[in-house]
């Protein structure tokens, strides 16, 4: 949340309690109330699912197994970066004296583009950009160029970077740091993964059911379609 809802950054100017209204629907932060809705049901699910002793019992035995413990602190990983990412608001405008930008009816203006908290915890990563790729930690670009030296002359050589050592992974094509650009892409894999699995689960059930019914040639049919649909 902006500062500026607090009422701390008294350089911007007046702040109204419209600001903080309109900040909600303006900002685009009301898309956040299906983020919280998510993490509250899923906080309820797992406070419902402690207080069953088979659920109880099966988390003791994940906790004994070293390489679960390890695959559920990579995969809790994603999932918080997948949240920072999905928590996002649109910045105010702020004039060259430090005061917020209005429009002729008093309202304030925001940034065109909304920034998660992922990308504000990211910022020096986003804005340190360079000109192409960059090998991990380099000090110069991975392609040479044309550098024009102090006496006039001209020579083709690797270009320093802007930010010398300072891409853990390196640039990408048009000089994106290659881990930022990596971070922001958990999200988008969670979301195809989750919705992936939340579509085949009701196939899933299905055709579980018919094979159990059945049973016989129903049985093998679905026993080798379901590899090919898994």
């Amino acid at each position: 949340m902006p500062i500026f809802l607090l009422g701390f950054n008294q350089t911007s100017g007046e702040i109204r309690f419209g600001d903080r209204i309109a900040w909600i629907w303006r900002s685009g932060a009301y898309q956040n109330l299906l983020v919280v809705g998510i993490i509250a049901a899923g906080l309820f699910l797992l406070w419902h699912a402690s207080r069953r002793a088979y659920w109880r019992s099966a988390a003791r035995h994940i906790r004994k197994r070293r390489i679960a413990m390890v695959s559920l602190a990579i995969l809790s990983i994603y999932v918080l970066i997948g949240l920072l990412d999905s928590v996002g608001w649109r910045g105010v405008q702020l004039d060259t004296e430090g005061k917020f930008v209005r429009t002729q009816d008093g309202k304030i203006v925001y940034a065109p583009r909304s920034l998660s908290l992922l990308d504000r915890l990211c910022t020096r990563l986003r804005e340190r950009t360079e000109k192409t790729y960059s090998a991990p930690l380099a000090t110069h670009l991975y392609s040479k160029g044309t550098i024009q030296q102090p006496d006039g002359g001209v020579v083709r050589d690797y270009p320093p970077l802007q930010y010398q050592r300072s891409h853990l992974l390196g640039t990408d094509k048009v000089g994106n740091d290659v881990l930022y650009r990596a971070l922001k892409g958990v999200r988008t894999a969670l979301i195809i993964g989750g919705f992936t699995t939340l579509i085949a689960i009701p196939f899933a059930i299905g055709l579980g059911v018919l094979a159990g019914y059945f049973g016989g040639w129903v049985d093998d049919i679905i026993q080798y379609i379901y590899p090919t649909l898994a």
